[in-house]
């Protein structure tokens, strides 16, 4: 990789580079560090009945029902479009501002 600056640096002049629109934990992964008020961090939630089941009856629960949820847990995961016509198995949660993204 080369870096080509676009004026004359002097000595002790910062540099800033733009690494892009990244979550933390591609920053982490990918550069080392992470970047304390990140507006682009957000943590990605998986709904998947069966293996949540798995998990439950691995940790002691005696019956879990992830795989069938009640009604109303099934109203709560078709607003968050984790079960439906329009099922979206992932879903984005935003840290910096705690909203739910679509």
């Amino acid at each position: 990789m080369q870096v080509v600056a676009e004026k004359d640096i002097k000595r002790n002049d910062s540099l800033e580079l733009n690494y892009g629109c990244l979550s933390n934990d591609l920053f982490l992964l990918d550069y080392g560090f992470v970047i304390t008020a990140n507006p682009y961090d957000c943590v990605e939630l998986r709904y998947d009945g069966a293996l949540l089941d798995a998990a439950s009856m691995a940790a002691g629960l005696s019956s879990p029902s992830f795989s069938s949820p009640a009604p109303w847990q099934q109203e709560i995961l078709a607003q968050l479009k984790f079960d439906g016509k329009d099922r979206d198995l992932k879903v984005l949660v935003s840290l910096l501002s705690q909203k739910w993204l679509p």
